[in-house]
């Protein structure tokens, strides 16, 4: 469970819960203030639209959410007018499983990263018209896509997505293990394994060749004002979370920090890779635990990675 201490008041909600549509989280205050509340704010291309307000009491509050964004985009705890975004960083208004805000993490100093501006996700070929809807809710109007153009003829992006927003288009190969397609690579059994040090080893080849090309998406990235930008590749765990993972740092967030958010596709896409892999992967006699690393997020490429993803986000710049 994640605290948040404000003023006399610890305010306990699930960490990144899984949210699904119309579902609802509790929050448990133990509340000591007169002057504490929850509110509820509602988001439409980015701006606040409506705000409602449920006051607490004092002693045991038990709070129960709409989840089903974009009914309360922002969940806001109040107390003696000290303000705290408690809002869980996962929706569940979507049919992506690794859809996520990529903010709201502790920084270095005092305060959290941005909410509501940066988001991540997995390639967007499934969404409908009502995630299209919720994507202009919530106000993101550029979309950045890391996927080599094979991968964009495999799931494309919605034309009716592409209407409503600007897609941004930097191809980053991620070859593994020499192979340019894993997948495949491992389907048909040209590899035996994928471990860490593989995982590792295409982390810093992406770093060395792409360098360039990541900083300059990062701080174009980081200067776009006019409304949010969802970044994705294929799976959202990769190559989006190293050009997440440099925004991030731009903006001072904490290394446990940006670690958690890159580890949370292994609670949100992982699963899902595993349920619809897993009979394709059975049948050609495949040992899924032997390419484990290569369908997850392993922390120990992330780690292998980090200090060259330090060094490059000191070249970017945040003003706000």
């Amino acid at each position: 469970m994640d605290g948040a201490l404000i003023a006399n008041v610890k305010v306990w909600t699930p960490s990144n819960q899984y949210l699904s549509s119309g579902s609802n989280f509790d929050l448990f205050s133990l509340i000591e203030s007169e002057n504490c509340q929850i509110i509820y704010q509602r988001i439409s291309d980015g701006s606040i639209v409506t705000s409602e307000v449920l006051p607490l009491v004092i002693g045991v509050n038990k709070i129960e959410v709409p989840t089903r964004v974009p009914d309360a985009i922002n969940v806001i705890a109040s107390v003696d007018n000290t303000r705290i975004n408690i809002t869980p960083r996962r929706f569940g208004a979507t049919r992506l499983t690794n859809f996520r805000d990529a903010g709201g993490l502790p920084l270095l100093e005092e305060g959290v990263m941005v909410r509501n501006r940066y988001y991540r996700s997995e390639n967007l070929s499934k969404v409908d018209g009502k995630d299209i809807a919720f994507f202009g809710e919530l106000g993101i109007k550029r979309v950045v896509d890391l996927r080599k153009p094979e991968e964009k003829l495999t799931a494309p992006t919605p034309n009716e997505l592409r209407d409503k927003v600007t897609v941004v288009e930097v191809p980053i190969s991620s070859k593994i293990a020499g192979f340019d397609d894993g997948l495949d690579a491992i389907l048909t059994k040209k590899i035996s394994s994928i471990n860490s040090e593989d995982m590792a080893e295409m982390y810093l080849e992406i770093l060395d060749e792409y360098s360039d090309s990541l900083i300059e998406l990062a701080q174009q990235t980081i200067d776009f004002s006019n409304g949010s930008t969802l970044i994705h590749c294929t799976a959202g765990k990769d190559r989006t979370g190293m050009l997440v993972a440099l925004i991030q740092l731009a903006h001072g967030v904490a290394k446990e920090y940006v670690y958690h958010d890159y580890l949370l596709s292994n609670a949100y896409r992982t699963p899902f890779r595993m349920e619809s892999l897993g009979p394709t992967l059975q049948q050609n006699g495949i040992d899924f635990e032997k390419f484990k690393a290569y369908l997850s997020a392993p922390l120990e490429a992330l780690d292998a990675a980090f200090d060259h993803l330090q060094s490059l986000s000191s070249q970017l710049t945040v003003s706000n």
